[in-house]
């Protein structure tokens, strides 16, 4: 009897691990997504004072965020993540407002998928039983 209550009490332990990480990991994209946005449409509007301070905020906030997201998430994605910010703030800083724009549209993508590659949905499971599966 101990020893299932032991089990259960781990199991409730790491599912609420799991809830706080899946929260934080929404609320960190969320601004992440909102800084995106404000970034893009101020490149359209060619005001490019404003623009590059929201992407210096961006990449602080990135750089504040990114050790914890490593912890648990691929690092492939996010290294993309990275360069793609990168190649956001050099043409925020050229006043190139194409590159701009497209770059904050492949950075909502690439954060989309890094929220969507960490929800426990089935395809995500089954996803990773096959790469389980394969290294055995």
């Amino acid at each position: 009897m101990k020893t299932f209550i032991a089990s259960i009490l781990v199991m409730v332990l790491m599912l609420t691990g799991f809830g706080v990480y899946i929260y934080y990991l929404t609320d960190t994209t969320g601004e992440l997504v909102s800084l995106i946005n404000t970034v893009s449409d101020l490149a359209k509007e060619e005001n490019w004072e404003e623009c590059n301070d929201k992407v210096d905020n961006l990449m602080e906030l990135w750089d504040r965020h990114e050790k914890v997201l490593c912890s648990f998430t691929d690092h492939g994605d996010l290294d993309e993540v990275k360069r793609s910010m990168n190649e956001l703030k050099e043409s925020a800083r050229y006043n190139d407002p194409q590159d701009t724009v497209m770059y904050s549209s492949v950075l909502l993508v690439l954060i989309d998928r890094l929220t969507e590659n960490e929800l426990p949905t089935l395809e995500n499971i089954l996803k990773t039983n096959t790469q389980f599966a394969r290294q055995a």
